[in-house]
Order: structure tokens, then C-alpha cells, then sequence
């Protein structure tokens, strides 16, 4: 909700979501977040670091079948330089 908040306000429609530092997420969190991604509403293109290797295999494969503008990444400069391109 939060996130969606600063788009609002902002009016910026890319978000780099770092996680790199958090803890791991329990089930529930985990759950809210990729619905929140899955639901592709309030941003025009998410680019997700900090996840594990398989997390980010799995993330980018759900976004490509979905049609998302969703990636994971390895690394914050590569998911900024994805951010940037134009749609």
C-alpha cells in the first residue's frame, strides 16, 4: 500500500524494489507481495534485487507468461538500466 501511495503521489510509474536487506518474508507477507505484483495496477514497470537465484528464476518466468513488466535482477545497476529503457 505503501508503494502504491508514493506512485500516487509522484506520479512515477517504475519501481525498483530492493530487497536485499530484509528479511526473509513470512508466507503471508510473501503472499501480499506477489499479488500486489501479479496485480500490475498502479506502476508501469517493477524491477525486484535481493531475491534468491530460484526466487528470481520464478519471478521473471510468472511476469514473462503473465505478460508483466516485472524483472528480477542480480544487481541494482541492471535493474535500473531496464527501468530507464523506454516502454
Amino acid at each position: 500500500m505503501a508503494i502504491d501511495q508514493a506512485i500516487a503521489r509522484s506520479g512515477v510509474r517504475r519501481v525498483l524494489v530492493d530487497r536485499r536487506d530484509t528479511p526473509e518474508l513470512g508466507d503471508e507477507v510473501e503472499a501480499i507481495f506477489r499479488h500486489w505484483i501479479d496485480s500490475a495496477r498502479s506502476f508501469e514497470r517493477v524491477g525486484v534485487v535481493g531475491l534468491g537465484n530460484m526466487e528470481r528464476i520464478g519471478t521473471n518466468m510468472r511476469a514473462l507468461a503473465r505478460k508483466l513488466e516485472v524483472r528480477a535482477f542480480e544487481d541494482v545497476e541492471e535493474a535500473e538500466d531496464w527501468l530507464a529503457r523506454p516502454a
